[in-house]
């Protein structure tokens, strides 16, 4: 178990870098250079969930439009 991830009564920022990337960050820790607060503190699963969607956008974003 990582005391930094895994506690399930902790919560958690989700942080987007400068380039897109999306990462799980604990509220308590201060968000290091080059980050953002991209969602607030809030539950594990709902933060995991935002990164999830969060990819799939991006990935959809990606793929060429059909022009018809």
């Amino acid at each position: 178990m990582d005391p930094f991830l895994d506690d399930p009564d902790a919560r958690y920022l989700v942080l987007e870098s400068a380039t897109g990337e999306h990462s799980l960050w604990p509220s308590f820790v201060d968000v290091p250079r080059g980050w953002r607060v991209a969602l607030s503190a809030t539950w594990r699963p709902e933060a995991i969930a935002f990164i999830t969607a969060k990819r799939t956008d991006r990935l959809f974003a990606d793929e060429p439009t059909a022009v018809g």
